[in-house]
């Protein structure tokens, strides 16, 4: 009796532990921790990324010094009911060849539990959804430069 009540209280500490949701008790928690493995800003031409942070490209077309265009791809995908891929690509184009500048791959996980928010100013309020991930955790990786005909 004593080990069925060890598991239990085991169980409940998990639970506190985790914000008072079950992503430790969900295999989409492992999953997702698995893929944002591979998550990351991968940055491929290092000139032309500080010269699209510094002018703040937010428009499109843009050009770019060298004269090239600037292009975009976003694609989205939901892995599963919890698990959200979103793939960003930044690139230009030199005729017929596409040259990627830098990609943006993160994943997202929505948790379910009881949390309280807020402050002291504004009050507190419950949540009872929260994403974890996303582009805010990722790890900013230089490549060297290639080129990218398909997507």
């Amino acid at each position: 009796m004593r080990m069925i009540y060890a598991i239990f209280g085991i169980l409940a500490i998990m639970f506190l532990v985790s914000g008072c949701s079950f992503k430790y008790f969900d295999p989409q928690w492992y999953e997702f921790l698995s893929l944002n493995k591979e998550a990351g800003k991968f940055i491929y031409d290092e000139k032309l990324y500080k010269e699209i942070n510094f002018r703040h490209i937010d428009g499109y077309p843009k050009t770019f010094s060298n004269g090239y265009t600037l292009e975009t791809y976003f694609k989205e995908i939901q892995i599963n009911s919890r698990i959200k891929n979103e793939y960003f690509e930044i690139f230009y184009k030199n005729g017929d060849m596409k040259n990627l500048v830098f990609v943006i791959n993160s994943y997202t996980y929505s948790g379910y539990g009881l949390w309280l928010e807020g402050d002291e100013g504004r009050g507190f309020r419950w949540e009872n959804k929260k994403e974890f991930g996303g582009l805010t955790e990722l790890s900013i990786i230089h490549k060297e430069q290639r080129s990218n005909d398909d997507k």
